[in-house]
């Protein structure tokens, strides 16, 4: 993972848990999708694509949590 893609994550999870005033692993995947609604009407679709690589990441690898995650925003 370069650099780049490190601050672009940190970034998603940090804007993820300013919008919920909430830590990582209190959010729940109603939540990340209420979320990511919300950003959807104001980016693109390829930051978007980084937003939800992102969370996939964080929630799957870092908490090991997938469920969480992954069949929610699969189908965003």
């Amino acid at each position: 993972m370069t650099s780049s893609t490190i601050i672009n994550y940190a970034r998603s999870l940090r804007d993820l848990m300013e919008y919920h005033h909430a830590e990582a692993d209190a959010i729940t995947a109603r939540d990340i999708l209420a979320f990511l609604a919300e950003r959807e009407k104001s980016i693109g679709k390829s930051t978007l694509n980084t937003l939800c690589c992102a969370l996939k990441y964080f929630f799957g690898k870092v908490l090991g949590d997938p469920d969480r995650i992954l069949a929610k925003i699969n189908g965003f």
